[in-house]
């Protein structure tokens, strides 16, 4: 059975270790610091990062912001990034990580979910199209980085 959940500053190892066997090793930033980086995170209540493990062993993850606005009193939620090891996908765990998102901004009254994916990202846009999200044929994403 698998079972998924929130995870707190006290889940601090248990953090790191999904990211660890989760996150392609090309993708890891700084992989001596994800530690240091996860302790930070899971420190602010604003900040969440979701496990689905299978008994001990890690087979999912999702991390995301609940984002206040200037414009509105309801926040919204930012799902940054979703993980689903290739022999569970397609079996519901996407899906259950994407609900504790779902929840977490019914509680704080948020006003939507939203997240970003690559166009080539098939699986990911399969999943968000499943949950009912909409592909929004307005927005553009832009990318800025400094040295």
């Amino acid at each position: 059975m698998i079972a998924v959940r929130r995870l707190r500053l006290s889940d601090h190892a248990l953090a790191v270790a999904v990211v660890r066997a989760l996150k392609p090793e090309a993708e890891r930033r700084a992989h001596d610091r994800i530690a240091e980086a996860l302790e930070s995170f899971l420190q602010d209540d604003a900040n969440c990062f979701v496990v689905a493990c299978e008994g001990n062993r890690p087979v999912g993850f999702a991390f995301g912001y609940v984002l206040p606005r200037i414009d509105a009193l309801e926040p919204m939620i930012y799902l940054h990034e979703i993980a689903v090891a290739a022999a569970y996908r397609r079996q519901g765990v996407g899906r259950e990580l994407v609900q504790v998102f779902e929840s977490l901004g019914r509680t704080c009254h948020g006003r939507k979910l939203f997240m970003l994916t690559d166009a080539n990202n098939l699986p990911a846009r399969r999943l968000f199209a499943s949950i009912g999200a909409r592909e929004s044929p307005s927005c553009s994403l832009f990318e800025y980085v400094w040295s």
